[in-house]
């Protein structure tokens, strides 16, 4: 158990530092990180304090989808949703604040990396099953109860962002977040925590027989 919370801990700045690497690419994030981007920008506060609020949402979606099957201690998801934000604001706006991107490869390479870091580091969080992401967890939370995969129910989750995005924008005047980054996030993201989940729920079977 106290390689899991070893591991539960390494795994949170990694995701923070993976996303902040998407952002800090300018080619389009992924499509939840854009909302919240496109949502930050309309409500004048910090991309992450905005993180904190939906992925609190995220936790109450949880609780109304899976009832009593909820476990009390995922309740530490408001804790990882505080974290994870303040997390990305530190990375975003002071660790690489001064980093430039001049070249649009070296923006595909950030994109490249920063996808694959915070699938790794999501995948991880889900195959541990102590406290996962609230994004995270509330996609397992649909998974389970339609009995889709979960890297399907993630691209629901961000064509669903991707529209709300659209409204934002030309409804509200909302900055427009979505490229060709966002496109490439949603397609390689879900996968990729599923092949992700696939390799480490492997390697904790053998850990634990150790």
């Amino acid at each position: 158990m106290l390689r899991q919370i070893i591991c539960l801990i390494l795994a949170i700045p990694f995701a923070a530092l993976g996303s902040s690497l998407i952002l800090k690419a300018g080619i389009g994030v992924g499509a939840w990180d854009a909302l919240s981007k496109c949502a930050a920008q309309l409500c004048g506060i910090k991309i992450g304090t905005l993180g904190m609020m939906t992925n609190s949402l995220c936790v109450i979606g949880q609780i109304l989808l899976l009832k009593k099957a909820f476990k009390p201690l995922q309740l530490l998801q408001f804790g990882m949703a505080f974290l994870l934000g303040s997390l990305v604001n530190f990375f975003y706006y002071d660790v690489l604040s001064q980093l430039a991107v001049p070249a649009y490869s070296l923006s595909i390479v950030f994109l490249l990396i920063g996808n694959g870091i915070n699938a790794a580091a999501v995948a991880l969080i889900l195959s541990l099953n102590i406290v996962t992401f609230p994004v995270g967890g509330l996609v397992l939370a649909v998974s389970q109860v339609t009995n889709s995969a979960y890297g399907k129910c993630r691209q629901g989750l961000d064509g669903i962002c991707i529209l709300i995005i659209l409204i934002l924008v030309f409804g509200f005047h909302g900055e427009m977040t979505l490229r060709e980054g966002t496109i490439v996030s949603m397609l390689m993201f879900g996968p990729l925590v599923d092949r992700f989940m696939s390799l480490f729920q492997i390697y904790l079977k053998k850990g634990a027989r150790i």
